[in-house]
């Protein structure tokens, strides 16, 4: 009793102090309305436990303000240790939440076979009884689905979900590339992101180092990053004297003296498109925020310019974006040149090909 009473008053104190929050889907919209929470802002990256049903529930924001994420909270650090993917562990949260909730009046059974989502032992409404640490097992198969299974009150459930990045992420294709253009505008210019470098061959080359991080679709798309020693100092190497190294490590790292200027052509269903004024540190941000791998190809080199396609895949979700560019090779040395790009966003994995790179 103290609790709901601790939680009603958090609501009424947040609706009272805060603006109404934004939302990264109208699927998350329809979600914060139905559990009474649509009046709640949520402040950027932080994790908001409140309840319903007696159940505590999981609000979270991204790096845009946007509230990310509702759900049951039904994951343990323990679990994520197992689970890795954090979308994947959101959707199971937001799942559970959406059949109890039927916002499109179907019923639980009949949302699940629309999904494809499959349950092999046990049944749908003993998730939302399962306990943060009672997930057992975890079997990926890259790129195509995730079983789960948790031990509830002694019993088995197992649940069956395809690496499908609308399910997953909770809207369509036509709402994923709005979000694109919503949210890569948005990402903070300052916001600095990190690239790993794990189960990485280094190798030495030409005076420097050559860190290997792999190939995509052909070994002209690398995921490789060039560095140089200057006195006892490793660095990202960046020398007009080699545009190519120079821009692929600027491509893959988004590490400059400042932010490039990038103009955003989205390609969209319907052969329709938009275009918008945004940096190339701003759409890196993004891509590798959603936990994309980034990978760079060459195609010409010259005439004061450079032309490439960035791969930024994700295995966890089944897609990529792909990023044509042409990039004045002058931005090296201090011009104040412009990038201009092209992006088809969300394609799914098994859609990609060289065609993209060619």
């Amino acid at each position: 009793m103290i609790r709901y009473w601790l939680s009603i008053l958090a609501l009424v104190v947040a609706a009272a102090t805060c603006s109404a929050a934004t939302f990264k889907t109208r699927r998350l919209q329809q979600i914060a309305a139905a559990v009474g929470v649509d009046g709640v802002s949520i402040r950027k990256s932080c994790d908001t436990l409140l309840t319903y049903r007696g159940r505590n529930l999981r609000i979270k924001s991204d790096i845009t303000g946007n509230v990310s994420h509702i759900g049951y909270a039904l994951f343990s650090e323990l679990d994520a240790e197992r689970l890795k993917s954090a979308a994947m562990r959101d959707f199971i949260e937001r799942y559970a939440l959406e059949l109890e909730l039927s916002l499109d009046g179907r019923s639980a059974e009949e949302r699940m076979d629309i999904d494809k989502v499959h349950i092999s032992r046990g049944t749908w409404q003993m998730l939302r009884r399962a306990s943060t640490g009672s997930l057992t097992d975890v079997e990926e198969i890259n790129r195509r689905m995730y079983r789960l299974t948790w031990n509830v009150s002694g019993k088995e459930l197992r649940i069956t979900v395809p690496t499908d990045c609308q399910l997953i992420l909770g809207g369509d294709a036509l709402e994923l590339e709005n979000i694109v253009e919503r949210d890569v505008k948005n990402i903070p210019t300052d916001y600095m992101f990190n690239i790993q470098y794990d189960n990485t061959k280094v190798s030495s080359a030409d005076g420097g180092k050559i860190v290997e991080r792999g190939h995509y679709l052909n070994e002209m798309i690398r995921g490789d990053l060039y560095f140089v020693d200057k006195e006892g100092d490793v660095q990202l190497y960046c020398d007009k004297r080699n545009p190519s190294r120079s821009i692929s490590n600027i491509m893959l790292t988004g590490q400059f003296a400042r932010q490039i200027p990038m103009l955003l052509t989205i390609n969209k269903y319907g052969y329709k498109s938009s275009t918008q004024k945004t940096t190339l540190q701003q759409f890196l941000a993004y891509c590798v925020e959603e936990g994309c791998t980034l990978y760079f190809g060459i195609k010409t080199s010259g005439d004061n310019r450079l032309t490439g396609t960035l791969f930024a895949r994700n295995d966890a979700l089944g897609y990529n974006h792909v990023l044509s560019v042409v990039f004045p090779t002058d931005i090296i040395s201090g011009g104040n040149g412009i990038v201009e790009s092209t992006l088809y966003a969300y394609i799914p994995l098994h859609n990609v090909t060289e065609k993209f790179f060619k």
